[in-house]
């Protein structure tokens, strides 16, 4: 860090730092000069392995492991720091009982439960929006998190605090058997097995529209897809959509104009932006679920 400042300090008041922190003095006027050059010298010196640092757990642990008395002797290993960080563990099939938004959607609790044990776990999950958490009640993940003891209203109780999470090997390989739907569906290929679940319905497009406009307004966001699921299952929409007839659905509003759409995170988050428009659109119209209807033999 203390390079990237030496590099712009012609434009510097005052500076100084190490590879881990750094602080500056800069006149006002200098601001936008200063974003494009230590923007610039990033792109430049920093290749991706270096922006992004693989998370290693420090333990792998069960349900078991999980309560206060081991929470409690962690203390005994502070102060932590640099040299001595929080240790991670790693807990796999976690199921998540519930999701709720905390401080206006900013950050996610959590209440999980292992096939081990009965019990329910309350975790938190700091800096990950409601909106763009890909995970949905029921499923299986992987949880990277701290343990810590914290009282609340005088009940103490081991809360977990988690860094990442990731979909169990069962879970993620229905999002790759959606994803050979998704390209069997739009490529000129036939497949005689692809189910009708693959290719949404009218409901289901105009329910995820009215969630879109609802969650947008004029602004461009992040939607995680699991989250639109659920929005789409509990507005109106018979049963629930899949993750394939989903990625069509903003196919289709990408063929009519209506929205610019990219996916992100590995296609599970979209960042999208509705287009304004007048009059109304006639599905029959789209070549893509035309071409679908008709190589699929779905009528």
């Amino acid at each position: 860090m203390l390079d990237a400042l030496s590099a712009c300090s012609d434009i510097l008041t005052e500076y100084g730092g190490h590879e881990l922190a750094a602080g500056l003095t800069i006149r006002r006027d200098m601001l936008e000069e200063f974003s494009e050059r230590i923007n610039r010298y990033a792109s430049e010196k920093l290749c991706g392995e270096e922006v992004i640092q693989p998370i290693e757990a420090d333990a792998t642990v069960t349900a078991a492991d999980i309560n206060l008395r081991q929470a409690e002797e962690l203390y005994a290993l502070e102060p932590f720091g640099l040299q001595n960080s929080v240790p991670l563990f790693l807990l796999r099939g976690a199921v998540i009982v519930d999701v709720h938004p905390l401080s206006g959607g900013k950050h996610i609790k959590l209440r999980i439960r292992h096939s081990s044990s009965d019990k329910i776990f309350n975790a938190v999950y700091f800096g990950m929006r409601y909106s763009e958490f890909q995970f949905r009640v029921g499923d299986s993940c992987d949880i990277m998190f701290t343990l810590e003891a914290n009282e609340y209203r005088g009940v103490c109780e081991a809360k977990m605090f988690v860094k990442k999470m990731r979909y169990s090997a069962d879970i993620k390989g229905e999002a790759e058997l959606q994803a050979v739907y998704y390209n069997a569906a739009t490529t000129h290929g036939n497949r005689d097995d692809l189910p009708l679940s693959a290719v949404p319905n009218l409901l289901q497009f105009r329910t995820l529209f009215r969630v879109l406009k609802r969650e947008l307004g004029d602004e461009k966001k992040r939607l995680s897809l699991s989250y639109l699921q659920r929005q789409v299952r509990d507005n109106g929409s018979d049963g629930d959509i899949t993750l394939c007839a989903m990625h069509i659905i903003f196919d289709v509003l990408l063929e009519f104009k209506l929205a610019e759409c990219s996916f992100i995170s590995g296609g599970d988050v979209v960042e999208v932006k509705l287009l304004p428009f007048t009059g109304k659109v006639n599905l029959d119209k789209s070549s893509l679920l035309i071409r679908i209807k008709e190589n699929h033999r779905l009528y």
